[in-house]
């Protein structure tokens, strides 16, 4: 096959989403194309981490130097810049703060379901927390849209669960399957999952005839290509190196989820099986292989859709690898002690979680554009997020939000922008009679916006329009059903957040 057939073919292959290993190259793009820019695919990565947060913990300390937005929206902001450093707070920590120019912290979002308690991971995607009621949830419909994909790719969306020693809960993500909504239970195993993706040679029902021969490209086998490519005079220098980083990464990543491990705690000398365990001392190496997994996937365009469950919801870890550990009681029950008498120990191991979340930005920091610098992560939205809110106990609303990337200069980042209804109670009230208090001694956080507007925020920065997620006669996304007292403004249901899109 001659070279120009090569590249025509490949050219092919990457429109019907089948471009399975070699990264994008604007060196071999017609020059007048290269030189417009043309736009790179938006990606949706959804981290979910159980059991809520805590107020004292997640959030800035004190009151920063707010700047009104819109008073009569209630909108204020500040520049993540402005907050003290070397940590925005205690679970948005050193690693996660390096990244502040990309972030966008969001605060004053709550769940219309005012009496919606409960373990729902699939409310973070969905926008119902209410008993027995799963709904299709936000990266099923990304999946499925024909908006996101003019052509869908071998696998539209990739459900990742890190193991856990005591299996249980509820996954995060809802499919419809024979117009029933039915739950996801993704892959558990980071090595499993590589070997599914990279390495299994089975047909796809939604994959074009002529890419099947080339789903290894990643392996071995397509080694003879990629010294092609490499050598090729009109490969440019700058793409030469993202193409040798490229396959290193792939390859190592190969190796070491191939190799088998030394695990000295266990055995003075030998080998520990191949696959690792799921326990606790193999949690951090666990979660690290998933994420290098999922950036992998997302770097050859395998997919543009990805969800990573951390911890399952009601998780007994204890996390004897963080600094204050290990604790004497699990993650879950830990987060009903009230009193705050937790809230240093719940800080840290949320603090780990915010510095793997860092790893993942780290890993989509590499430039995915040389002609204009951008990188994976400015190309993606990221959101770690969770099912509860930043409240003592599992309270749907004040809910944590953290956003990174602008999924392709679609977002307004590096702000703290907050929603909140300053000086009204959840109960209606001003003043802290008749309310619930948190564990670190004051009143359950003022009342905010509804929850589904962050979704719809999520769908339309996509490219979705309401057409292409709203069910039925009603308009929005999620549950507005049970709006006690008429609480929350409700607006048209179809509008973003205010004040985010670029």
């Amino acid at each position: 096959m001659s070279w120009d057939r090569q590249i025509a073919r490949r050219r092919v292959l990457q429109g019907a989403g089948a471009a399975l290993s070699i990264p994008f190259l604007p060196s071999l793009m017609p020059t007048a194309r290269a030189a417009e820019g043309a736009p790179r695919p938006r990606r949706f990565v959804a981290l979910f981490s159980p059991n809520g947060q805590q107020r004292s913990t997640y959030w800035p300390s004190g009151e920063p130097d707010w700047a009104v937005v819109d008073a009569a929206a209630e909108v204020r902001e500040v520049r993540l810049s402005q907050l003290p450093v070397p940590a925005i707070s205690t679970v948005i920590g050193p690693e996660l703060s390096a990244y502040r120019d990309k972030l966008l912290l969001i605060r004053g979002l709550d769940f219309v379901p005012f009496d919606a308690y409960g373990h729902y991971p699939t409310a973070m995607l969905s926008g119902w927390s209410r008993f027995g009621q799963h709904h299709v949830t936000l990266d099923q419909v990304l999946a499925a849209s024909k908006a996101f994909y003019a052509s869908p790719p071998r696998f539209p969306v990739i459900n990742a669960v890190v193991p856990d020693a005591v299996p249980g809960g509820d996954p995060i993500s809802v499919a419809e399957v024979a117009g029933v909504p039915s739950m996801v239970r993704g892959g558990h195993n980071p090595a499993q999952l590589f070997r599914t993706v990279f390495e299994d040679d089975s047909p796809s029902a939604t994959e074009p005839e002529a890419s099947r021969p080339l789903r290894l490209l990643v392996l071995d086998r397509v080694r003879a290509q990629y010294e092609t490519l490499r050598g090729s005079k009109r490969i440019g220098s700058e793409d030469r190196r993202r193409l040798e980083a490229h396959v290193t990464f792939v390859h190592d990543l190969q190796r070491r989820l191939s190799l088998p491990r030394i695990d000295a705690g266990q055995c003075a000398a030998g080998q520990a099986p191949e696959e690792l365990l799921a326990e606790e001392v193999n949690l951090p190496q666990l979660v690290d292989d998933h994420l290098d997994v999922l950036t992998a996937i997302l770097k050859c365009g395998l997919t543009r859709v990805a969800t990573l469950q951390l911890g399952q919801s009601t998780e007994a870890r204890t996390f004897p690898f963080v600094d204050t550990g290990p604790f004497p009681i699990g993650h879950h029950q830990m987060t009903h002690e009230l009193g705050g008498v937790n809230d240093q120990q719940l800080g840290a191991l949320n603090a780990w979680y915010g510095s793997r979340v860092a790893r993942l930005l780290d890993r989509l920091s590499e430039v995915e554009d040389p002609e204009t610098g951008t990188t994976y992560l400015d190309n993606t939205l990221v959101y770690w997020g969770n099912e509860f809110g930043c409240n003592p106990v599992h309270d749907a609303n004040a809910m944590p939000v953290l956003l990174a990337g602008s999924a392709g200069g679609r977002l307004r980042t590096g702000r703290y922008v907050d929603y909140r209804r300053v000086g009204l109670r959840l109960d209606g009230s001003a003043d802290d009679s008749d309310v619930r208090h948190t564990s670190d001694g004051g009143v359950l956080d003022w009342r905010g916006r509804p929850y589904n507007e962050l979704l719809i925020t999520f769908l339309q920065v996509m490219g979705l329009t309401p057409a292409d997620y709203e069910s039925g006669d009603e308009p929005g996304f999620g549950d507005y059903s049970n709006n006690l007292y008429g609480m929350y403004l409700l607006g048209d249901r179809r509008s973003p957040l205010p004040y985010l899109l670029a």
